[in-house]
């Protein structure tokens, strides 16, 4: 009670100190029943109370100091909320200049210009700083950048506990240059959210990464400094997602044969998409007719798109689907182009004989009669046409189907074997349809249904290009695939004994593995003793086996088949457009 004394303290408890400790006791005793004591402890009690009840001598201040916190915690909620909202939705958030109601000061001072006009507290700030030159009021750059800085580390915090939670994960990276040439590698980390009653996928963005040397190792340098600052270790990881380049895939050198040799259980899959990407390049690079025929899409929507005239005119003929123009890398987007001329040749040819009727410029006007009366009317460019549109189209399915974040190793597989099987049957009698289809749309042409000349026959390789691109995703089903709920019910003993023995041996680094054969193999015994008829595909039998907590082995192989990734979609997203 010092801070109530007054005078010169009678004793050494309550002044300079006390050292005797063999009497410590008593003076202790003797201090709580002095008049100092008890005046002071008096006095503390009145002041608590006081403070209590705010009413000391000093409550106007204290109550404007409340108050005055209370209004910038407000201030800066609201901005708080901008910068999310502006974050969110990838906007950009400074202009020209940082000034209110100035041309130019763009998305961060519009949205507050906005809210000043309905929430009082902004209407008070705003007041502030245009009536009394307020100097600090949190709405510069600086105060952005840190705010973005804050929420961004909090939130990759909490993603990175979540992660850590779910303990398995993979990585999925990508690299592109940004607006300044600079290269830029986002990393993507997919994992489990597990919980009693639901069981979900994610793929969680947890930044770019500079890079200056595009080699191999130079990525996995990077990117495993990254892991380790994120306190994730590399020894939990159980995927990688790349795509086809040298450099991610390479056997010897790409990243992930550095990560496999330091972790032999972090399986990699070349994207499922680019690798069908790939696939479609192969075969029309392959086949000069194929880079003939999509050389004609691209030169008709050219001839349309380069004036607003011709334009109307395409316009005038062509109702439904407007001509698109070709995409240099996504091949399986050129389906938009085809279906556009498949479904409307007639009226696209109409089109381009109008171009070639009234357009000023003779080499266009050429042109377009060109297209019009000799690649629109030979017989084999419809054929081209016709197997190219069911190509594609049927590509495109498969590959939205693997862009999903929920998409695993099951279904990709399954989509993937529909994909071989049907061009298998297309070879057999798809290119049969598509002449009988082609014909038909010659008779309304009015051209003779013949092909021009007799075809040199290559051999297709088109199947095999297919099968060879996802040889990885066989090797995976012959590890996982016996946990796939359609496979796993017609196993026999035997079999299923030794799918799990493959499946720890595929697990297991420095003799120690993620699950026990055996304790696997009792496990599903079991499981298939239960009413299970009705799991479509591992996220219901995961979410089953975590409901029901005495499966470990079960739980922890499913959780690394669903954790790894099928595609680098996610991360193709997280660029800037």
């Amino acid at each position: 009670m010092v801070m109530f004394r007054k005078g010169i303290s009678k004793g050494k408890l309550d002044g300079e100190g006390y050292a005797d400790w063999h009497h410590v006791t008593t003076r202790v005793k003797e201090h709580e029943i002095s008049l100092d004591h008890l005046t002071n402890r008096n006095k503390w009690f009145d002041m608590r109370k006081r403070l209590n009840l705010n009413e000391t001598i000093d409550k106007v201040q204290h109550e404007q100091f409340k108050k005055e916190r209370d209004y910038w915690k407000q201030v800066l909620l609201i901005i708080i909320a901008v910068v999310k909202f502006l974050a969110k939705h990838n906007l950009a958030f400074r202009g020209s200049n940082e000034k209110l109601y100035q041309k130019g000061n763009e998305i961060f001072l519009g949205v507050i210009e906005m809210l000043e006009e309905f929430d009082p507290v902004i209407k008070e700030h705003v007041r502030r700083i245009t009536s009394e030159g307020l100097h600090v009021h949190y709405l510069g750059h600086l105060i952005q950048n840190e705010l973005i800085s804050l929420l961004a580390e909090e939130f990759k915090k909490e993603l990175i506990k979540k992660i850590k939670e779910a303990k398995y994960y993979s990585i999925i990276l990508d690299c592109t240059p940004d607006s300044s040439h600079q290269e830029q590698m986002t990393i993507i980390v997919r994992y489990l959210k597990l919980s009693y009653n639901f069981v979900t996928i994610e793929e969680s963005f947890l930044g770019f990464l500079n890079v200056d040397d595009t080699s191999g190792k130079e990525l996995f340098d990077i990117t495993l400094e990254e892991l380790k600052s994120l306190g994730l270790q590399v020894d939990d990881m159980r995927g990688q997602g790349y795509d086809n380049g040298a450099n991610m895939k390479g056997k010897h050198q790409g990243v992930q044969k550095r990560f496999f040799d330091i972790n032999p259980r972090a399986f990699y899959t070349p994207c499922g998409c680019h690798s069908i990407n790939l696939t479609l390049c192969d075969m029309a690079n392959k086949c000069v007719k194929g880079k003939n025929f999509f050389g004609f899409i691209q030169r008709i929507y050219t001839i349309f798109a380069n004036s607003t005239k011709r334009w109307e005119i395409l316009k005038d003929n062509v109702k439904a689907w407007s001509l698109k123009s070709l995409c240099q890398t996504r091949w399986e987007s050129r389906v938009e182009s085809v279906k556009a001329i498949k479904l409307q040749l007639v009226d696209v040819r109409e089109a381009l004989l109008q171009v070639g009727e009234k357009d000023n410029a003779a080499a266009i006007a050429s042109e377009a009669t060109s297209l019009a009366e000799k690649e629109l009317s030979d017989f084999e460019f419809l054929v081209s046409t016709v197997v190219w549109y069911e190509v594609l189209n049927r590509v495109n399915s498969v590959s939205k189907k693997l862009q999903s974040k929920d998409m695993h190793l099951d279904n990709a597989i399954t989509e993937i074997n529909k994909l071989i099987g049907h061009f298998k049957d297309y070879r057999e009698i798809g290119f049969s349809k598509a002449i009988v289809e082609a014909n038909e749309i010659a008779i309304e042409i009015g051209i003779d249904p013949i092909f021009p000349q007799k075809r040199l026959i290559e051999r297709k390789k088109g199947l095999m290009r297919v099968q060879t691109r996802f040889e990885q995703f066989k090797e995976y089903d012959k590890v996982f695939g016996f946990l796939f709920p359609h496979n796993l019910r017609g196993i026999e003993d035997k079999d299923l004994k030794l799918y799990c023995y493959r499946l720890e041996k595929a697990l297991k680094f420095e003799e120690r593995s993620d699950i026990d054969a055996e304790e696997l193999y009792m496990e599903l015994k079991l499981f298939e003793t239960l009413e299970t008829n009705e799991f479509s595909n591992p996220i219901y039998v995961l979410k089953f086996l975590k409901e029901l907590d005495y499966f470990p082995n079960a739980s922890i192989a499913y959780r690394i088949l669903l954790t790894i990734p099928v595609t680098v979609a996610s991360a193709e997203r997280s660029f800037p457009n």
